[in-house]
């Protein structure tokens, strides 16, 4: 979900759980540690999205290139359940031999 190679670095140690909460910090300045192709750079920017599929909120807020993700997991749904138990099943399926 916040995989994507167009993503921010994450800073480390930064991601906590609680009550079905998840908190993301991240940062956008790892042009001056690592060589970069390309340089993306947020001055501000704050949105949110209720995704009522799965059960869950989340509110994006950024302000120079540091920004954080409050995600909040409110219900559990049917489609929810269903894409766990993919993933348990997938999961079974591929585990890679020890």
């Amino acid at each position: 979900m916040l995989t994507s190679a167009l993503w921010p670095v994450p800073l480390k140690t930064c991601q906590t759980r609680s009550r079905e909460v998840t908190i993301l910090l991240y940062h956008q300045w790892q042009f001056l540690y690592q060589r970069c192709n390309w340089i993306d750079f947020t001055v501000i920017r704050l949105c949110w999205e209720k995704d009522t599929m799965f059960g869950n909120f989340e509110i994006i807020f950024e302000v120079l290139g540091v920004g954080f993700v409050v995600r909040w997991h409110y219900a559990d749904t049917d489609k929810g359940r269903q894409l766990a138990e993919q993933i348990a099943d997938f999961d079974t399926q591929h585990k890679e031999p020890s």
